[in-house]
């Protein structure tokens, strides 16, 4: 009755190590597929900006100079004190 057990083993292990290998496809295939997602990510929000870079502090001081001249908080008080 042993002798016809002989090859089971064998068998065993082959399915084992075709389970191992389609676990570790499937983990290459997610792997690669966020990867490839994350760098389309990164490469369309520096694509779409159209912002101006700043080249100087000179720069940066008259663009600040510009936003707080054009920045009116009167409508802004009004609304704290609205829900105030």
């Amino acid at each position: 009755m042993r002798k016809n057990q002989a090859g089971f083993g064998h068998i065993l292990l082959l399915l084992l190590l075709v389970a191992v290998a389609v676990v570790g496809f499937a983990a290459y295939r997610v792997s690669s597929n966020r990867n490839s997602n994350s760098s389309k990510a990164s490469t369309n929000t520096t694509a779409t900006s159209s912002d101006p870079l700043v080249q100087s502090s000179q720069q940066l001081d008259q663009a600040s100079a510009s936003l707080d001249s054009s920045f009116d908080t009167s409508v802004l008080d009004q609304d704290i004190n609205a829900m105030l």
